[in-house]
């Protein structure tokens, strides 16, 4: 199983419903303490990508169900 095309995958789920809560990464790092600069790392996909906790602060925010973020091509 090749990581990197599933850390871009998630990266791409999050960075979907962020937009689509008419949210940016400032207010998701202030809602979540995940520094901002993290935030835009993992939002570009960068290697090792979110972690559970990440997601599941991310998810918490945005009132959408954390398996959404997980949600890859077969």
């Amino acid at each position: 199983m090749d990581t990197i095309p599933r850390v871009n995958e998630v990266a791409g789920n999050v960075s979907r419903a962020i937009a689509s809560a008419g949210e940016n990464s400032k207010s998701i790092a202030r809602a979540t303490g995940i520094p901002r600069t993290t935030l835009l790392r993992r939002l570009a996909g960068d290697a090792p990508g979110f972690t559970v906790a990440e997601l599941d602060a991310i998810s918490s925010h945005l009132n959408v169900p954390l398996e959404s973020f997980l949600k890859v091509a077969a």
